[in-house]
């Protein structure tokens, strides 16, 4: 019994720590893949027709909505802890960049290791070049996660 209440605690650690380290890598990887997913559907101008997203703020309209909407639907998490920034380090133009930014919150699912995880964010960035223009996208950037800010994603 002794040695069982001793191992016992270490035990629940790892197998807890296992669970919450898997879903953040998955969460990780999610955003990762579904935002290289969006970018390269906007580089050949293939937006989708969905704008029944959640996004803020709700100023973003036409073509950059819906660009939101299919990076959004491609991660797969919480539409609405979910945020992206569109931009264009040049013009938008054949040949030339675009920046597609998503930044998720990670969050303990087991709570024993909330401290070290709860607080942190997801971020990932992809920059794909421009095959086919559409004139109507223009860059958009959602209001960043609570204590976040877009300076990374240049």
């Amino acid at each position: 019994m002794l040695e069982f209440a001793l191992v016992f605690p270490i035990l629940v650690l790892l197998l807890f720590g296992t669970v919450d380290f898997g879903i953040v890598l998955l969460n990780i990887s999610t955003a990762k893949q579904g935002t290289r997913e969006g970018a390269r559907q906007a580089v050949v101008a293939n937006f989708g027709s969905s704008t029944g997203c959640v996004a803020t703020p709700d100023s973003i309209s036409g073509e950059a909505r819906k660009l939101i909407c299919l990076v959004k639907n491609r991660i797969g998490l919480s539409a609405v802890d979910t945020r992206l920034k569109i931009s264009f380090p040049n013009a938008n133009q054949v040949g030339n960049s675009l920046l597609v930014c998503a930044q998720y919150p990670m969050r303990s699912t087991t709570g024993l290791l909330a401290p070290a995880i709860n607080g942190h964010v997801v971020r990932t960035k992809v920059e794909m070049r421009i095959e086919k223009a559409n004139t109507d996208l223009v860059a958009a950037s959602e209001t960043p996660l609570p204590g976040q800010d877009w300076l990374w994603c240049a």
